[in-house]
C-alpha cells in the first residue's frame, strides 16, 4: 500500500495530477477526487490505482466521442475508428454502447443527414459508395436511397449541369462527350445520364 503525497491541478485544465510517495502517478478528472475519495495522505492499493486509471481512460474516451460528434452526425464506424486510434478496444466498445443507448449514434439518422446534405450534387452510385465507406449496411443504404425517385435524381443532375458555366452553349455531340464522364464521376448511372442529356437537349432546343 502506498500513500498519496500531493494533488495538483494541471495548468489550463480541469485535470488533476496525483502523486504517490513523492512521484507523479496518474491524472484524473476533478470529479474523480470525490468519486474515489482521493486526498493527500490517503493510502491506496495498487489494484485501486489500476481501477481508477481504467475508469479515467473510459471517461476520456467518452469525452473524445462527444467532441467528435459535436461537429456533425457520425456513423458508428466513424466513431469507432476515431476512438480506436487512442483508446483500448474494451473502453471503445463500452462508450459506443452508451452512445447508442442515448441515441447519440444512430446510423439511420446519419444516413438521412448524409443524403439530405449531398443528394443535390452527387448521384446514387457515389452516395452508396460513400455510405459503405462509413460502415453503413447495404440494406439500409438501399432503403434510404429508395426515398428519392428517378425524376428527382434527374432534376438534380440537370441542375448540376445547367449551373455549370463550362457546359453552356455545347452542341449535342459535345454535350455527350463532356457531360457523360462528368456525371459518371459524380455517381450517376448511365440511364440517368442519358435521360438528363435528353432533357437538357430538349430545353436547349426550346430556347
Amino acid at each position: 500500500m502506498a500513500k498519496i503525497t500531493k494533488i495538483i491541478r494541471q495548468k489550463k485544465s480541469s485535470r488533476i495530477n496525483i502523486y504517490i510517495e513523492g512521484d507523479y502517478a496518474f491524472s484524473v478528472f476533478e470529479s474523480a477526487l470525490i468519486d474515489y475519495n482521493l486526498f493527500k495522505g490517503r493510502e491506496i492499493l495498487a489494484k485501486e490505482i489500476k481501477s481508477i486509471k481504467d475508469q479515467d481512460d473510459f471517461q476520456k474516451c467518452m469525452e473524445s466521442s462527444f467532441r467528435y460528434l459535436s461537429y456533425r452526425p457520425r456513423s458508428e464506424k466513424e466513431v469507432k475508428d476515431k476512438l480506436r486510434r487512442k483508446y483500448s478496444p474494451n473502453n471503445v466498445d463500452g462508450v459506443i454502447k452508451k452512445l447508442k443507448e442515448k441515441d447519440y449514434i444512430n446510423d439511420e439518422e446519419f444516413v438521412r443527414f448524409w443524403l439530405e446534405n449531398r443528394i443535390k450534387n452527387r448521384g446514387p452510385l457515389l452516395l452508396k459508395n460513400e455510405l459503405r465507406q462509413k460502415g453503413i449496411r447495404d440494406e439500409l443504404i438501399k432503403s434510404a436511397l429508395s426515398g428519392f425517385n428517378r425524376n428527382q435524381i434527374i432534376d438534380n443532375a440537370k441542375t448540376l449541369i445547367l449551373s455549370n458555366r463550362r457546359f453552356k452553349g455545347l452542341d449535342e455531340k459535345e454535350s455527350f462527350r463532356k457531360i457523360t464522364p462528368y456525371l459518371a464521376r459524380r455517381g450517376y448511372p448511365f440511364e440517368i445520364i442519358k435521360e438528363t442529356l435528353k432533357e437538357i437537349t430538349k430545353k436547349t432546343s426550346a430556347e
